[in-house]
């Protein structure tokens, strides 16, 4: 296993994939009371995190990702943006992706069955229409496009769920960043004519779904050229053939619903990815979620089987799986003994900037940050209130003896009073006796002699008489 990276509270392992902008990475979230969880962490490279038009690009997708909640989209966790580091936590996924599986296919000299196909496909239509209509805190559309649709974005689990990932070239019509004017993003083969010319809406992921299925039921490339001009000129020009003509056996059912998806004008497509999703799955008989994973597995099983033992390597690694690869400031918090530090060192590790503890009891509480001031003012209110609780919980001295002669009311009152700094009476008596009740006086102390009506007692001191200190 290759060496790992700790950043903030995950642990970084071994890359799974890498792409112009970022690389993925196999990933441990380390949390308190030893618990763990593998992740996947999209990793942006050093030369574009120091970027700021990359790194707010690299936001924004955890942004958009964030508001996109569907089983068919690979879910976001979280956002690091720290020491020069930005990382998306997003959840594992077990499998492989539909590029890597068709790329195992023709190795095998194998094409896709059509229900596997139609399963597939189905699954991806489905998790990009949740995006298309993703709303923000409002309920309006956020009018989100992938905009890079494609086999390598496409992960087929195990389980047999097909999700879409990476929506780093997201465009929305409210982001915070916009692509670089005359800048194009994504894989060429993939794109809709319109989006060639500048112009992208949500039909052109309608479009780039079409050249995926075709793929997928034909088992080649749809506008494979030699250079980048050449594959604009095909798909701009290029009429495609029906699958069943360019792939002798594979069912005409598919044929309507791949040119309707590609065709040039975009109001001749579906108007919708459900639409489409509708469509495939009316033409063809869709394979069930556990027929898709045996097919992986028969056409993957090497791979993953290879995944495994690497997953397996990382779980059972104790240097992952225990929180004590945790940044010092927990370490330090875990050792200090007093609520205060306890207190600082938790502010320390939620707030940017010093992550030590022991650089924040160095300061002057007016120095500390926000957060820090914060909890070490809630932790002194506990105590004023657990003193104050305590004073009220004092007994009143009573007895069943008759009256004895002793000091008068007012002094005993007096004698009963706390004072400003002391703590609050102790009836010895009581405390001495097993069942709860005054013990038998052997002295002519004035507790024995107390009389049956108990003397008035001082009011205990309100919180906001406290001593300072407190």
């Amino acid at each position: 296993m290759s060496e790992s990276q700790v950043v903030g509270r995950y642990v970084l392992c071994g890359a799974l994939a890498s792409g112009g902008m970022a690389t993925v990475h196999l990933g441990r979230l380390l949390g308190a009371a030893g618990f763990s969880r593998t992740v996947a962490i999209k990793r942006m490279h050093p030369q574009f995190a120091q970027d700021p038009e990359f790194a707010a690009m690299f936001l924004d997708e955890a942004r958009l990702a964030g508001r996109i909640r569907h089983p068919n989209v690979v879910s976001v966790i979280d956002v690091v943006a720290d020491g020069g580091e930005m990382l998306l936590v997003m959840e594992y996924v077990q499998g492989e992706s539909l590029a890597k599986l068709l790329s195992c296919a023709r190795k095998r000299g194998e094409r896709v069955p059509g229900p596997i196909a139609a399963a597939i496909v189905c699954n991806a239509l489905d998790g990009l229409h949740a995006a298309h209509e993703a709303r923000d805190e409002l309920g309006e559309r956020l009018g989100i496009v992938h905009r890079d649709v494609s086999p390598q974005n496409v992960m087929v689990g195990t389980d047999g769920c097909a999700r879409v990932l990476d929506f780093g070239i997201a465009k929305a019509a409210g982001r915070a960043q916009v692509t670089r004017e005359g800048q194009l993003k994504g894989k060429l083969a993939y794109m809709a004519p319109e989006q060639l010319n500048g112009s992208v809406t949500e039909l052109s992921d309608v479009h780039a779904m079409g050249v995926v299925l075709w793929e997928t039921l034909v088992g080649k490339r749809l506008f494979a050229a030699d250079t980048e001009g050449h594959v604009v000129t095909k798909v701009l020009t290029a009429t495609a053939a029906a699958p069943s003509v360019a792939a002798p056996g594979t069912s005409d059912a598919f044929d309507a619903v791949v040119l309707r998806a590609l065709a040039k004008n975009p109001a001749d497509r579906f108007d919708s990815a459900q639409a489409m999703s509708i469509a495939l799955g009316a033409c063809a008989k869709k394979a069930e979620p556990h027929e898709v994973a045996a097919w992986i597995q028969r056409v993957a099983g090497d791979l993953l089987t290879a995944r495994a033992v690497v997953l397996a390597d990382v779980e059972s690694n104790p240097s992952q799986t225990r929180p004590t690869v945790l940044p010092a400031a927990t370490t330090a918090a875990a050792a200090t003994a007093t609520a205060t530090a306890t207190a600082t060192a938790t502010a320390a590790t939620d707030t940017r900037g010093d992550l030590s503890s022991d650089a924040l009891l160095s300061k002057p509480p007016g120095a500390w940050p926000f957060r820090a001031r914060v909890l070490a003012a809630v932790v002194a209110l506990a105590a004023a209130l657990t003193f104050a609780a305590l004073a009220l919980r004092s007994p009143p001295a009573t007895s069943a003896a008759a009256p004895a002669p002793g000091p008068s009311a007012s002094a005993v009152a007096t004698a009963a009073a706390p004072s400003a700094s002391a703590a609050p009476a102790f009836d010895a008596s009581v405390a001495a006796s097993p069942t709860g009740a005054p013990a038998p006086s052997t002295s002519q102390s004035p507790r024995a002699t107390l009389p049956t009506s108990a003397p008035p007692r001082s009011r205990p001191q309100s919180p906001a008489a406290l001593p300072d200190h407190l």
